[in-house]
């Protein structure tokens, strides 16, 4: 109880009282080094910038997400080990930091190659990026770089000062914002989210029912340890995660939720299910049975985008079943069975055979799943270049139904008076036709699933949620919905300079 407790405590909340001090303090310990709360530990075998504008390189913009004819797995050779790598563009694109070169490099998974770079990194560099947007920036001010993936081009911005230095920054990865800013010193944190476009701070009410103060973001509290949870928000910004406990997007509002279970979950794409060992529905129910830990070592990952997990599993039970000692999974988001196998790239049976403890920790750093446009990537840790796999998403519409499989997903938000694109995709056999079966008059769906809504409208709808519909049909007519909630968001002003 005290865990729980304390992790609602940290999600949310605007005054620090001294009993919510001692329970943050019990939050925000060390976690034991490479090892999560509830895992079995068993041996394992030995295994010897500064200026107003910064002009980037002059590149075309990005191409059409074409797959096109590739060779089916190659590596990326990137100019030094890599420190920490993220996706952006809904997992199009792919952000490596190497301080060594003192650069980030940005990889497009769509083309095969390295769109680009941001220069002048340091070692303690901050990377967030959205479904637009790669920002690049340094803990010790507020000084940003932000890199356009569609023009491959960069500015310098500056985020509002800080009393504190950063430690994190965050956004979803197929999302518009908000971007996640957790700043500490010895004493002080505070978790803040903040509008990418004008970088000015949002507020929201938390509702919590174990709670009896209002509590609200941004949240403040004191803390004389120094290690902080580490905010992982959904690809469609609409959940931020800490360990096992979620702020869940309600409209204007967030909800806290504390998950019973003692090791860190991950949000699905749309921030509704949250993965560990086991599925968790946004309500905290347990939608999947626990696989015993004595039959195998597992963590389900899930897709950058589209309604998929992917289950990394090292079997335990001799005699090994097909697949080997270490099988990767794709799964749909709900259904009882997979859908297929991933193939399994050498150098991660190595990683996962000979060091459990950190892969099961830490996986989800360095393995990736984007659906769209169908790539598994794997950085070895330590290592100067990344594996990419390419994935043939129509070999699973068997196993989902055979009709037409949604690999994309939508932000949660829009603002007001900002016009709104979202590309929706379907991967079938054969041609795939789009349609609004659902949604507001003046948002458009083309033929080929661009989903638009002007500028113009959207200052003017009178509600502030809208649930949209969009149909898509294979050359056999058989259709597929994906439906979803946009919050509508009123504009926000630039903080002054």
């Amino acid at each position: 109880m005290l865990v729980l407790a304390s992790v609602l405590l940290l999600l949310a909340g605007g005054a620090v009282l001294s009993g919510t001090v001692m329970l943050a303090r019990h939050l925000l310990a060390p976690a034991e080094k490479n090892e999560p709360a509830g895992v079995e530990v068993v041996p394992t075998p030995e295994r010897p910038a500064e200026s107003a504008e910064v002009s980037g390189p002059k590149l075309s913009p990005a191409a059409p997400l074409i797959p096109g004819p590739v060779e089916r797995e190659h590596a990326v050779a990137l100019p030094g080990p890599v420190a920490a790598i993220i996706p952006g563009g809904g997992g199009r694109y792919f952000a490596a930091h190497v301080p060594s070169a003192e650069r980030v490099i940005v990889y497009d998974t769509a083309l095969r190659k390295i769109a680009g770079e941001v220069p002048g990194t340091s070692g303690t560099a901050l990377m967030a990026a959205g479904r637009e947007s790669l920002f690049v920036g340094r803990d010790a001010d507020t000084n940003f770089i932000r890199w356009d993936f569609k023009t491959a081009r960069q500015e310098a911005v500056s985020l509002p000062p800080r009393a504190q230095p950063l430690r994190y920054v965050a956004m979803g990865a197929a999302s518009d914002g908000p971007m996640v800013l957790v700043t500490k010193d010895t004493t002080r944190g505070e978790l803040v989210l903040i509008d990418p476009a004008t970088r000015a701070d949002r507020t929201f009410p938390i509702d919590d029912v174990t709670s009896t103060f209002p509590m609200q973001i941004p949240y403040r509290y004191s803390t004389n340890k120094d290690n902080l949870p580490k905010p992982v928000p959904s690809s469609d910004g609409r959940a931020i995660v800490f360990r096992n406990g979620a702020l869940i997007r309600d409209g204007a509002r967030f909800r806290a939720l504390i998950l019973s279970t003692p090791t860190a979950v991950r949000p699905a794409a749309d921030g509704r299910t949250f993965l560990n060992r086991s599925v968790f529905s946004d309500q905290g129910l347990l939608l999947q049975p626990v696989v015993p830990v004595t039959e195998n070592h597992r963590r389900l990952l899930p897709a950058i985008s589209g309604p998929f997990h992917v289950a990394l599993e090292q079997n335990r039970v001799a005699p090994v079943t097909p697949g080997g000692p270490v099988r990767l999974t794709l799964y749909s988001n709900g259904a009882p069975g997979p859908l297929g196998s991933l193939p399994v790239p050498p150098e991660l049976r190595d990683w996962v055979l000979s060091d459990r403890k950190e892969w099961v920790v830490n996986v989800e750093h360095h393995l990736f799943f984007a659906p769209d446009p169908g790539v598994l990537l794997f950085h070895p840790p330590g290592a100067d270049w990344m594996y990419v796999h390419r994935v043939d998403m129509e070999s699973f519409l068997d196993a989902a139904g055979g009709g037409p499989l949604f690999t994309t997903t939508p932000p949660a938000e829009v603002f007001r008076g900002r016009p709104f694109t979202y590309q929706a995709r379907a991967i079938a056999k054969g041609d795939v036709s789009y349609w609004q079966t659902g949604g507001p008059s003046g948002m458009h769906v083309s033929p080929e699933g661009l989903i638009t809504w002007p500028a113009s409208v959207t200052g003017t709808f009178a509600g502030s949620t809208v649930e949209m519909r969009v149909t898509a049909r294979d050359q056999n007519r058989r259709e597929t919905v994906q439906t979803f909630k946009l919050v509508l968001v009123n504009p926000l002003k630039a903080p002054p300079k």
